[in-house]
């Protein structure tokens, strides 16, 4: 008996799960997909019990970068047992990985412990049947449930589709979907009723963070953040109403008994700050609130994304404003991105930009896969419509050709620093990020190549988007192996890249490449670290990126008049940026939020079921 599955992204075929199951209770499982060269390539020997319970487990291959992975699990009178070369130990089996079990297709086997009530509470993990369908198949009906599945302390919802066996029918994302071979007919309707569920969660969430938000705040003993002139400004009175700062006034102003009152004593009111390197989806908008992040800019997503912009603008998604939206374009081959348009020659590459523009996208990414030599041609027809050109560079280009060509901004510090060791690396795949922890130290920002780039970057004005928390900064540790010692060495290298470039005036936006905005308020203490003040850090995650935005006359600063978007927080940034850690109110959307609302509703998924779920 056997099953096999088609694993797509951005509907290209980019791998396969195979499932064979013997008479004996023996089962093997083969699970590998290719996205951009990285991705897992595993395999399973499962067996189960006459209990249907999982006896033995072993898995060996590569995992999604290419770390071995090995595992050896069995049970024993009633407890299990892990073996790592020859030691043998007892472990806790309820808490392996279910995201890497899941997605390997293996729910059947581990279905009798995912929905056992029973073990529940010592689970770190919630399974829960949502709805049930039948369809017809082969003139047949075909019954099917969906599933959600989540780390407890996570807010990352899966939702899955089993059949009446247990087994994996088809899983489906806004990037990627994994369906059972001969039953892709299916996906349509499946990914539609996913997309009812998945929205209606955010509804109900949305719903439940609302009741303990407010609409008309005066914030009174307030220090806020002037920006752009760097200072502290104390003891004031802001008044917000419908989402707009009224007025600014001293603290001892009348506020009147319709005002909800925030006491802002001993704590610090600023703009609420921006990611300008997301790939937002709708779930993940109250991560992002929780973190302070108030507008984003997108980099790259599926066609879906001026919903997404809709529904946050007209407030019925809790979600940061989407300020700029990118169309991603990329050559269509096998190391293609994961998302956007993919071209097969230039012309389709124009037409490309002219349908991002009538849909409203602000600027173009050109990714790691395009022909260097349609660089020129699109980036000429994106400019004439007034859109911006950024991206990677290009396999088997530099980064001073892709400026040269027409690029406006170069996404990540590592395409700068790529170009050094030749054209004829191929930045398609995931040597682009190896050699930043293998080979950097080599390539100084005081070489001639550094010197060069740098200085047509600055005369050209480039814009860089560093996500220099993609690179570390890496930590000193005692007794350090020869490999640690040069992953720090070109640590230290990239972050010497990033403090020469800051030296010679290059602008930076602050970007995560990151779910839910993790990790920006990182990105700004490594602006600090490389010598930046920490009032440019403030405008740089603020001022600058409202201006980049071409939404300086609303955002970006604290002024009568303009919107309010603030973030409250317990210390001062302006002397200590780590101060950013304690965002304890975001304000946005005309409404307060308290940071620990906003994460407790993100994670919420407490009772969802079809009675709850408005599913067509």
């Amino acid at each position: 008996d056997s099953t096999n599955y088609t694993i797509y992204y951005s509907n290209r075929n980019a791998g396969f799960i195979k499932i064979n199951r013997l008479p004996n209770g023996e089962n093997t499982i083969h699970f590998r997909y290719n996205d951009r060269g990285r991705g897992p390539d595993q395999r399973f020997t499962l067996f189960t019990n006459t209990k249907k319970e999982i006896a033995k487990l072993t898995q060996t291959g590569v995992a999604y970068m290419k770390d071995t992975v090995s595992l050896n699990v069995f049970k024993k009178d009633s407890f299990y047992y892990s073996v790592k070369g020859k030691d043998t130990a007892k472990t806790n089996f309820t808490a392996l990985n279910l995201y890497n079990l899941a997605a390997s297709g293996m729910y059947e086997f581990f279905y009798p412990v995912l929905t056992d009530s029973a073990t529940h509470g010592n689970q770190p993990y919630l399974f829960e049947k949502i709805l049930e369908r039948s369809f017809m198949w082969n003139k047949k009906p075909m019954k099917a449930a969906l599933y959600s599945y989540r780390a407890k302390k996570s807010n990352t919802l899966g939702l899955v589709w089993l059949n009446d066996k247990h087994q994996l029918l088809a899983e489906v994302s806004p990037w990627s979907d994994v369906i059972m071979n001969g039953k892709e007919n299916l996906r349509a309707v499946l990914r539609r009723i996913h997309d009812s569920v998945s929205n209606s969660r955010l509804e109900q969430q949305s719903a439940e963070v609302l009741k303990k938000s407010f609409n008309k705040v005066a914030l009174y003993n307030c220090n806020y953040v002037d920006v752009e002139k760097g200072m502290l400004i104390s003891n004031k009175t802001i008044f917000i109403s419908n989402g707009i700062i009224e007025k600014i006034a001293d603290t001892s102003a009348v506020i009147a008994a319709d005002y909800k009152r925030i006491n802002a004593s001993n704590k610090t009111v600023m703009p609420g700050l921006w990611d300008m390197h997301s790939h937002t989806f709708p779930g993940e908008g109250m991560n992002y609130l929780a973190n302070g992040i108030t507008s984003i800019r997108d980099l790259g997503n599926n066609l879906q994304l001026p919903e997404v912009k809709q529904k946050s603008a007209e407030g019925k998604l809790l979600h940061p404003r989407v300020a700029w939206m990118c169309g991603f374009i990329d050559y269509n081959d096998d190391m293609a991105g994961p998302c956007g348009i993919f071209i097969n020659n230039v012309q389709e590459g124009i037409e490309a930009v002219r349908l991002y523009k009538k849909m409203g996208y602000k600027s173009i990414k050109l990714y790691s896969s395009i022909k260097p030599e349609y660089v020129k041609a699109i980036a000429a027809e994106a400019h004439k419509l007034g859109l911006r050109v950024h991206g990677h560079v290009p396999a088997h280009m530099t980064a001073a050709e892709a400026i040269t060509d027409g690029y406006d901004e170069v996404n990540h510090l590592n395409m700068l620093v790529l170009g050094y060791f030749g054209k004829e690396v191929d930045t398609r795949t995931r040597v682009r990020l190896t050699l930043m922890k293998e080979r950097a130290f080599e390539a100084s920002p005081h070489s001639a190549y550094g010197h060069q780039l740098i200085n047509l970057m600055a005369e050209k004005k480039i814009i860089l988007d560093p996500t220099s928390i993609l690179y570390g900064p890496y930590p000193l540790r005692p007794n350090m192996s020869k490999k640690d010692s040069i992953e720090k060495q070109c640590t230290d290298t990239l972050f010497a890249w990033l403090k020469v470039l800051h030296q010679k005036g290059i602008r930076f936006v602050p970007g995560t490449d990151a779910g839910g905005g993790m990790g920006l308020v990182t990105e700004l203490k490594n602006y600090a670290m490389i010598g930046m003040s920490n009032a440019d850090v403030l405008r740089c995650g603020t001022l600058w990126c409202a201006q980049y935005a071409g939404l300086d006359k609303t955002l970006g600063t604290i002024e009568e008049g303009k919107v309010a978007d603030l973030i409250i927080i317990s210390g001062n940034p302006l002397e200590r940026i780590a101060a950013l850690d304690n965002i304890q109110i975001v304000i946005t959307q005309g409404r307060l939020f308290y940071t620990k609302d906003l994460r407790a509703g993100a994670n919420s998924n407490s009772g969802m079921n079809e009675a709850m779920l408005h599913v067509h």
